[in-house]
């Protein structure tokens, strides 16, 4: 990596995060970690280019995040975890030089392949003090070779395309081979570490699977149409919650732990769950037409509860 001209900043008016930075990063690097408050596989589809490259020389890729994923990448975590253990039959065993980045382009599948490959590994944190409302919101990078060299950056940037493209952003950047900042980038290498192994003082990170068996995922909605043309919208209503821990999942301001759910003791009908599906796919545009007693007043309020969820997590996103 050390041919590489790396800056020691980059900002979204002087520069293209994905094509001046992440991109080549990838394309020289053996190893890529990860630390962020959100995570969306979007951003594999953003990077593809730079991420087929670490893929065909052996790379892995380790990835710490807040426990708030979109239903579709949380499903697509499961299945990869549940594949690690299966023969897989399918056109991703396709080699890799035969266009890999086409699969890296379908983000969902690329993320349960790379999980059932063992070349992506998710561990999720949480914070462990519950009267304070914030979460894990570290946003930290690493880029590895077989040189030992270290390219590590820190800023506002998430993992997500949001964050890479659409966001205006700044990463500070710090070079292993540059004297004026080694001891700076091994710091941030034993910062992950240390996080990677649980030994974060204040913050818990855990496997996948415990997570969820221990109900602290938090599913957002995936983008409504409006943002994303032609994604297919399937809403889910969970609330995340250990009522007998410590650790604090929730997106309630800080000054209150109330927020908006659906209550527990009701659950939506079909054609509650369908209406809901086509005004969000109608980009948020409609008058719901229903019969008296068909449940308008419920599916008006859980249409914006998904709303209330969606709008806080890219308020979070961006902070």
């Amino acid at each position: 990596m050390r041919d590489l001209a790396i800056q020691d900043e980059y900002r979204s008016d002087r520069c293209d995060l994905i094509q001046e930075f992440y991109i080549p990063c990838l394309e020289k690097a053996t190893v890529y970690k990860r630390a962020v408050g959100f995570f969306s596989s979007t951003s594999m589809a953003a990077a593809a280019k730079g991420l087929t490259a670490l893929i065909r020389v052996g790379g892995k890729m380790q990835l710490v995040a807040s426990p708030y994923l979109s239903e579709t990448d949380a499903e697509a975590i499961e299945q990869g975890m549940r594949q690690k253990e299966e023969v897989i039959v399918s056109a991703l065993q396709q080699e890799l030089d035969k266009e890999f980045e086409d699969i890296v382009r379908d983000r969902l599948a690329c993320l349960a392949w790379l999980l059932s490959q063992n070349i992506l590994e998710i561990k999720l944190a949480v914070t462990k003090e519950i009267r304070r409302q914030g979460i894990y919101h570290e946003k930290l990078g690493l880029f590895g070779d077989r040189e030992n060299n270290i390219i590590a950056f820190t800023g506002s940037a998430n993992e997500s395309s949001t964050a890479l493209i659409d966001n205006f952003e700044c990463i500070d950047v710090f070079c292993s081979w540059h004297l004026g900042v080694r001891e700076r980038a091994l710091k941030k290498v034993e910062n992950f570490q240390k996080l990677w192994e649980n030994e974060t003082p204040n913050v818990e990170v855990m496997e996948f699977p415990e997570a969820a068996a221990r109900d602290l995922l938090r599913l957002c909605p995936d983008r409504p149409v409006a943002i994303e043309p032609g994604l297919p919208y399937k809403p889910k209503l969970p609330y995340a919650s250990e009522s007998k821990g410590i650790y604090n999942v929730n997106y309630a301001a800080k000054k209150t732990l109330e927020t908006l759910k659906i209550p527990s003791d009701i659950t939506l009908r079909k054609h509650q769950r369908q209406a809901i599906q086509e005004w969000f796919g109608n980009a948020g545009l409609g008058i719901l037409e229903m019969a008296t007693g068909s449940g308008k007043t419920i599916t008006a309020l859980a249409t914006a509860t998904l709303l209330y969820e969606y709008s806080i997590s890219q308020v979070d996103e961006v902070q």
